[in-house]
């Protein structure tokens, strides 16, 4: 793996993220399925989440795919995407919010009938950037950006390039078990 697993990241604006202590609060409302992602009311075992522009669609499908094969069920790990759209304008969020809605329709279709998709295409629309800057992520326009948080909302750690399936399988293992 080129890039480095980080065990901390840092922001300007907020504290260091440190490995076993608490994320940063946030939530977030998904596209479509209206699900609210936050720290404070888990709904897995792991979250991670993965902050990325479509230039990293390979790569994060390939997380998808590789983490899913491993832990089948959201209930184990809940993965989402973070969108940063803190750069569109105010008067263009109409034009963006169909955009990720047909995302979502389209990821959609892959997911077997008896699952549901609202567990498992969580596409998080980030319209002030705050939590891509909460958790580090300020060139996930550049670089993915992914973070695995555990159950009680405790930072597992953070990586930062394009082997996304590599660490989100090394942060996860045992925390599923």
């Amino acid at each position: 793996m080129a890039a480095v697993l980080y065990s901390a990241a840092m922001s300007k604006e907020h504290a260091p993220l440190t490995v076993g202590q608490p994320a940063p609060h946030f939530q977030l409302k998904a596209v479509e399925s209206h699900r609210v992602v936050s720290t404070d009311h888990p709904a897995a075992r792991a979250l991670v989440l993965t902050f990325h522009d479509e230039t990293a669609m390979g790569a994060v499908r390939e997380l998808q795919e590789t983490v899913r094969d491993a832990y089948p069920a959201a209930s184990d790990v809940l993965m989402a995407s973070v969108v940063d759209l803190s750069r569109v304008p105010r008067m263009l969020r109409r034009v963006v919010e169909p955009v990720l809605k047909q995302a979502y329709a389209e990821a959609a279709r892959f997911v077997p009938a008896e699952m549901d998709p609202a567990d498992y295409i969580i596409i998080l629309p980030d319209w002030t950037g705050e939590v891509a800057a909460l958790f580090g992520a300020h060139r996930s326009d550049k670089t993915p950006h992914l973070v695995v948080i555990d159950r009680a909302g405790r930072m597992v750690g953070s990586y930062e390039g394009k082997a996304l399936a590599q660490a989100a399988m090394s942060l996860l293992t045992g925390l599923t078990a």
